[in-house]
């Protein structure tokens, strides 16, 4: 039992280290799959999900400006903006 917790664990961290960006929490090469008029930008020192001028959210005729800003650390979250 211990020795295949052991092999999970460590296929587990070798199939997340040959991944190109495993320090970035930008969803860029997904949402080009999935939906690529999407405008979006991720700042990796700020920790900013900029999705702002894809929707108006109140009517008024502008594209609203929305971020997702990280709080940094071990435990990071997002808020709004």
């Amino acid at each position: 039992m211990l020795l295949t917790s052991m092999l999970l664990t460590f296929s587990t961290l070798i199939a997340f280290s040959q991944q190109k960006n495993q320090l970035s929490n930008s969803f860029e090469s997904q949402y080009r799959k999935s939906n690529p008029t999407l405008k979006y930008s991720y700042d990796n020192i700020s920790q900013i999900h900029n999705y702002s001028n894809n929707w108006d959210f109140d009517n008024d005729g502008v594209k609203d400006e929305i971020y997702f800003i990280g709080t940094g650390g071990a435990h990071l979250f997002f808020f709004l903006k």
